[in-house]
């Protein structure tokens, strides 16, 4: 999220943005309803290794990239990744028997019901960009703070060295030696 640079986003790029991710979030739900992948659960520990958690295994199914007619309609999402899922060795005939028989009704119910959470899910996305700017904020501090303390640096200061537009990680952190 680091690399978004949200004063550049327009209104088109940010509904093809948030509908991307509202059609993978809700192809995961149908996944979960039929049986497909296991719900994930949150972890005692969480620093426990993932092979001690009999629960962890396999649950991602990998889309991977789509062709932009398949952002058309959700029925158009699903029966494009499901090409691809149906190739998965684990779970491909799962797929092919339980969610490339839905019907387009059956589909458009799921985008119906759950279409008011696609405004939520674009909130978290946007808060995450907007606070990302903060984290890298903090990291450039950080860094130039380090070069502060030093005792063989004599000078240390933090330049633009191109337009935040283009990457909003814009910034050099110069250092001179003693």
């Amino acid at each position: 999220m680091a690399l978004q640079a949200p004063h550049n986003w327009g209104h088109a790029d940010s509904e093809d943005f948030f509908t991307r991710h509202f059609y993978r979030a809700l192809l995961q739900r149908v996944l979960l309803d039929r049986d497909i992948i296991p719900k994930p659960d949150v972890p005692d520990d969480l620093y426990k290794d993932d092979a001690e958690n009999p629960n962890s295994e396999g649950i991602a199914l990998i889309v991977g990239s789509v062709r932009k007619s398949a952002f058309e309609s959700f029925t158009a999402y699903v029966r494009a990744a499901t090409v691809k899922l149906s190739r998965d060795p684990t779970r491909g005939e799962l797929v092919k028997e339980r969610v490339c028989t839905m019907s387009e009704e059956e589909l458009q119910r799921y985008e119906k019901e759950y279409l008011p959470a696609r405004k939520n899910l674009s909130i978290v996305w946007s808060l995450m960009a907007f606070s990302a700017q903060v984290v890298e904020a903090a990291i450039v501090v950080d860094r130039w703070q380090f070069l502060r303390e030093h005792d063989s640096v004599k000078e240390c200061w933090v330049e633009p060295v191109f337009e935040y537009g283009q990457s909003p990680r814009n910034l050099a952190i110069i250092g001179i030696k003693k």
